[in-house]
């Protein structure tokens, strides 16, 4: 990936003075989708033209009367008439359309030389305009397409000027804009796709393709482009085009033609999918087997669910969309400004395997001056919230749960919900406020379903937060008011404080349940939860506290030189299994010119509990899943004797991804060494001390 792509990235931009006019109530109406514009009446709208009137300084916008919303494809073309003195293009994005150019929009225009892209956004987030050289003695055909992966693209004379992504754009109002002169737009078109469920399913095996009903814009990275089959199912009266041939099926050569276009039509409408693919996740130092972001910084995973109507992992992670020189202190990454926060979005990614993971748009971005820190998700299936009705897609019941970081400290809990497989979401607001100081810094709450025969509906919800504060427990009926249960200690009565608390019900060998509550995937402890004489629930401790990792690594700080940290299970596992995944970073963006992220996620791991020298021991392994990874065995030996001596039976083997697994059973031996060579001079060992019981 190169430095021109990754400066493209960030398009995150500051309000600049602009002298607008205001619209007034006039409506003209299109006959392209009936697409109805409120008019300035510095326009003039036909079938098949708009032109504005001559202008010296003002600057003119023609704006739609309904938004495109973030799932909506939209595609506007155009052919721009423009004089050498001219400038004009086309506005989207816009938040309020009776005050278009005062509140938060993006602007593309061109003025005889070269295009310029720009975005006005509320909050100040920063400033950068993109320009691109392009001159033509005729008119230009322009057109724009934005797609529901927040993808920006242009095309001018089927040249491709724009093809890039900006997490703010989440849909909005759009239109035509004249800053000077005099700008004509003829032929125009628009086509916008309003949640028109035309498919049934769409299926590329070899992409691992995942079709979500309602998303029209797809975007998949490849290692390498390959012949993908392109399998369509309609729903009835549909007639399906991939890339221009009427089919159902279509074998695609992706070297030739990376962009796949599906249009299902009937006799009343249109309905376009665009999948684009490209080389992405190839680049040096990334993880083929861990999820990690194809740019910019992660930290925490948050709300990891499983969504049994959809047969769906979530996996939402703590993201900044570029990397500045300071990505692993307190100052901001693409920032609001200030030195003292960070700008954090929920990005989020899906899987049918938990293996093989796809990105999807971004979840929750920052609102109203507050950043989305970290929190967990779960599925309200039965409605408790109130926030669904029965028109509500199925399997579209996600809620979201996270620390709101405002100003002055001030990081109250709050929600959002989706209802359509976690594409867009509706902020709900706060649900619990805790300014008062009473339970301290207060931050990361974890929800879970916590069953309880004795209550009428078999359970409860209940709530943990930490922080730099005692874990608190707390429980809900409706998942929006809160009631206080307990403060959870550890075994010897201690306070148990930090951040990134887990609560999950593990099994036992031996058949029996217990819970086991975890402090950033560093710590954890095993115990039961209890009722009180007043109903009130509270965590018994069984165990001291332990260590996840090695204590040596975490003694040395190596959470912030690739030892797993903030670690959190899924919610509604559909195997009834633990499964915790956690954030690795390496920093070596600091060492590598043209590395552009940082920070990647462990392979999920399966908890259970044993028992050893009568106290309970928390173990984790790989998910069965990671063997559908393996493509052929390369070597495999029973009953081998190793000595010193021996011949290294592994010399010969070698691969980029390498699955190791022995068993072994020490015969005197003080150590077992395993040797990952890159070179004479470049390995690593893996070695276990027998006389200390060390990895």
């Amino acid at each position: 990936m190169n430095k021109k792509f990754i400066s493209l990235l960030a398009l995150s931009l500051a309000m600049s003075g602009c002298n607008a006019k205001k619209v007034d109530a006039l409506e003209a109406t299109s006959n392209n989708d009936k697409v109805t514009f409120v008019n300035n009446s510095n326009f003039n709208v036909s079938d098949n033209l708009i032109t504005s009137t001559n202008n010296s300084s003002d600057t003119y916008v023609l704006i739609s009367n309904d938004k495109a919303k973030l799932t909506d494809t939209l595609v506007i073309e155009a052919k721009l008439s423009i004089s050498n003195t001219n400038e004009g293009g086309f506005v989207f994005g816009v938040s309020d359309n009776k005050n278009v150019l005062e509140n938060g929009y993006y602007e593309l225009t061109y003025n005889s030389s070269y295009f310029s892209l720009n975005s006005y956004v509320i909050g100040g987030l920063g400033t950068n305009n993109h320009n691109y050289n392009f001159t033509s003695n005729e008119d230009i055909n322009i057109k724009l397409i934005l797609t529901s992966t927040s993808k920006i693209m242009l095309y001018a004379n089927e040249k491709l000027v724009y093809d890039i992504f900006d997490y703010q754009y989440q849909g909005g109002y759009f239109g035509f804009i004249n800053k000077k002169g005099k700008v004509d737009f003829a032929d125009y078109s628009i086509k916008i796709n309003h949640d028109e469920m035309a498919l049934t399913n769409i299926e590329i095996p070899e992409l691992d393709f995942i079709y979500i009903p309602y998303l029209y814009g797809y975007d998949y990275p490849l290692r390498e482009y390959k012949e993908v089959t392109v399998n369509v199912t309609p729903k009835d009266g549909y007639e399906i085009t991939i890339n221009n041939e009427k089919t159902t099926t279509k074998k695609i050569n992706l070297n030739e033609n990376n962009q796949i276009e599906i249009v299902a039509s009937n006799s009343i409408s249109s309905t376009t999918y665009l999948i684009n693919t490209r080389i992405g996740y190839n680049d040096s130092f990334r993880p083929y087997y861990h999820k990690s972001p194809e740019t910019g910084f992660c930290n925490d995973p948050n709300g990891l669910v499983y969504d049994e109507k959809t047969g769906l992992y979530h996996m939402f992670y703590q993201h900044t969309k570029t990397l500045n020189s300071d990505v692993k202190g307190n100052k901001n990454v693409d920032g609001d400004g200030s030195s003292d926060k960070f700008v954090r979005y929920w990005a989020h990614c899906i899987s049918k395997d938990l293996v093989n993971w796809h990105d999807m748009p971004i979840a929750l971005a920052p609102y109203d001056k507050g950043n989305i820190f970290s929190g967990s998700c779960i599925v309200d299936t039965n409605n408790d919230s109130g926030f669904f009705d029965d028109n509500d897609k199925e399997g579209s019941r996600l809620i979201a749960f996270y620390t709101w970081y405002g100003e002055n400290w001030h990081h109250p809990i709050s929600a959002s919900y989706s209802t359509d497989w976690g594409v867009t979401w509706t902020h709900y607001g706060m649900v619990f406020d805790g300014s008062n100081d009473i339970y301290g810094d207060f931050r990361d709450p974890k929800i879970i379903w916590f069953e309880d025969e004795t209550l009428a509906n078999g359970g409860t919800w209940m709530m943990i937060f930490g922080g730099w504060t005692q874990i608190h427990i707390f429980t809900s009926s409706n998942l929006k008011d809160w009631t206080f249960n307990s403060k959870c200690k550890g075994f010897d009565g201690e306070e148990f404080i930090g951040e990134c608390p887990d609560l999950a019900k593990v099994k036992c060998d031996d058949g029996t349940y217990k819970y086991v509550l975890t402090l950033a995937g560093e710590y954890y402890i095993i115990g039961d939860m209890k009722k009180d004489e007043a109903n009130k629930y509270y965590f018994e401790a069984l165990t001291p506290a332990q260590l996840l990792y090695n204590s040596k690594i975490i003694a040395n700080k190596s959470w912030n030189k690739g030892c797993p940290y903030a670690g959190v299970t899924f919610n509604h596992e559909k195997n009834n299994r633990t499964i915790m995944m956690s954030w690795m970073v390496d920093y070596l963006s600091d060492y590598v010119d043209d590395k552009y992220w940082n920070g990647y996620f462990t392979i999920p791991v399966e908890f259970s509990i044993s028992k050893l020298n009568n106290m309970y021991v928390l173990k984790k392994n790989p998910i069965a899943e990671i063997e559908s990874l393996h493509q052929e065995k390369l070597i495999e030996k029973e009953n081998y004797e190793l000595t010193p001596s021996s011949e290294n039976i592994l010399k010969d083997l070698s691969g980029i991804c390498l699955d190791v697994d022995f068993k072994f059973t020490l015969k005197g031996a003080s150590k077992v060494t395993l040797t990952l060579l890159k070179s004479n001079t470049d390995y690593y060992k893996v070695i276990y001390d027998t006389k200390n019981a060390t990895l």
